[in-house]
């Protein structure tokens, strides 16, 4: 058994066991098959997915589209499935340990403006609850804050100890 398919093995496990509810088989496995090729590939692109995935397909671009069409497809919900493993991820935060959340902004082609929050892990941030605004400046509204830190006090675990960084000018 190569170490793709073990990965694949424990990544379908686990993801079929979270309260995560699947609509069709194949959705569990396309997801799968990106997560690993984030994984192996250590990059978000399409493209350098193809190479760690086990299937009849002979050509990269069936990858690419399959992965596409599991992207845009409505009936999976990716940010219900996201959520689901930030919960179960952070239930398991040691609780004497602080945890860190940040506040970031970024913007994308000067016409978007993606604000997270993200909870700082060995020295990464991983982001945890995220809104997009359609603005050529990274200064946002209040409210839009607000938004977003509803979102990831939602994902939370109760009564843990929290330090919040931002950085505003």
């Amino acid at each position: 058994m190569t170490p793709t398919s073990r990965l694949y093995d424990a990544l379908n496990d686990y993801l079929s066991q979270c309260q995560i509810v699947w609509r069709d088989a194949r959705h569990l496995q396309t997801i799968c098959w990106m997560m690993i090729g984030m994984i192996q590939s250590q990059q978000v692109h399409l493209n350098g997915f193809g190479v760690y995935v086990k299937s009849r397909a002979q050509y990269a671009q069936s990858h690419q589209r399959r992965f596409r069409r599991g992207l845009c497809n409505r009936r999976i919900d990716i940010i219900a499935a996201h959520h689901a493993l930030i919960k179960q991820a952070l239930s398991l935060w040691d609780q004497k340990k602080r945890m860190y959340l940040s506040l970031d902004t970024t913007m994308v082609w000067n016409i978007f403006c993606i604000v997270w929050v993200g909870v700082v892990y060995r020295g990464r941030t991983v982001p945890i609850a995220w809104t997009i605004v359609a603005q050529s400046s990274s200064t946002v509204r209040l409210w839009t804050i607000q938004r977003v830190l509803c979102q990831a006090a939602r994902l939370l675990p109760q009564g843990e100890r929290i330090r919040f960084l931002t950085h505003y000018i």
